[in-house]
């Protein structure tokens, strides 16, 4: 059996939030579905259900967790717990490694250093890919300061290269925390690669956030993100759903796909212009009636 004291992320969750760690151990046991099996590759063949995270039996496992631990499922700690499981199923790892082949190769062709911004972060497991290339910086952000904190503890011994911080946002923590819009300021500085996983989808206005991350690349600079077309819970925002379409099209506009999740910024500073203004311009007119959509989706107007 795995030497579990040794396995990193796992001893980490359990001195950040003071937890035994064999208590982490068996709640990761349950997750996998695996308590008893000597496991043929680290992470174990999951079963069925892990994958699919709305499922019946899903919900039972997490309710029966965090009753456990006393958390409410939004806790913080279940998020980062749930996080750090799911981003390392063999799927996602085989994604992450695709990425990491496409980041070896940009920054073979850009010469110097790159500048990496993790946006919603989360556990920020794909920067666990990336951590042995050399001359690569990572800014790491999430609207959750604990998540924050977390992610500076994890990554403590590269302090000099990884930098926390948290997303500004008009209104505090509380709850679900999908539902809360960030500032405009939000990206600032300029990135070679901007990474964005299970993140448009939660954010209240999408719109800014692309144009945002497009303003922050330089010509040739890699936008990683993905943005799925359905609502789910209230994990997804409506928001954001109606918005899709128009994000997408800035995103055709402006990048060159070289990867299903992987956009080339190619178009010329004066295209650029015009594409941010007219998205811009777009949201004025388009948001209250995204707004009343929304409204009348979550149960708020008759």
């Amino acid at each position: 059996m795995r030497d579990w004291e040794h396995t990193p992320w796992i001893r980490d969750f359990a001195e950040h939030f003071n937890i035994p760690i064999g208590d982490v151990k068996r709640v990761y046991e349950v997750f996998l579905g695996n308590t008893a099996r000597v496991w043929p590759h680290p992470f174990g063949e999951l079963a069925d259900w892990v994958n699919d995270w709305d499922s019946a039996e899903s919900r039972r496992i997490r309710n029966a967790v965090a009753r456990e631990k006393g958390w409410s499922w939004n806790a913080v700690g279940a998020k980062i717990l749930h996080n750090e499981i799911y981003r390392r199923t063999p799927e996602i790892r085989g994604l992450f490694d695709e990425l990491r082949h496409i980041i070896i190769d940009y920054r073979r062709e850009a010469g110097n250093g790159i500048d990496i911004l993790d946006y919603g972060c989360g556990s920020a497991n794909f920067v666990e890919h990336l951590l042995d290339l050399p001359d690569i910086r990572f800014r790491l952000m999430d609207v959750d300061p604990v998540v924050v904190s977390y992610c500076a503890f994890k990554f403590r011994a590269h302090a000099g290269r990884v930098r926390c911080e948290r997303i500004p946002s008009r209104i505090p923590l509380e709850g679900d925390q999908t539902r809360i819009p960030t500032l405009p300021g939000a990206i600032e500085g300029k990135y070679n690669v901007i990474f964005m996983m299970d993140v448009l989808e939660h954010t209240l206005d999408p719109l800014s956030v692309v144009i945002r991350a497009t303003r922050a690349l330089p010509p040739r600079g890699l936008f990683i993100f993905n943005f799925p077309d359905y609502i789910e819970g209230t994990w997804h925002t409506p928001e954001a759903h109606y918005l899709r379409p128009f994000c997408l099209e800035i995103v055709k506009f402006l990048f060159t796909p070289i990867h299903r999740m992987v956009f080339r910024k190619d178009c010329d500073p004066l295209l650029q212009w015009a594409a941010i203004c007219g998205g811009g311009a777009l949201k004025i007119f388009i948001h209250p009636y995204v707004k009343l959509l929304s409204l009348r989706r979550i149960g708020k107007m008759p």
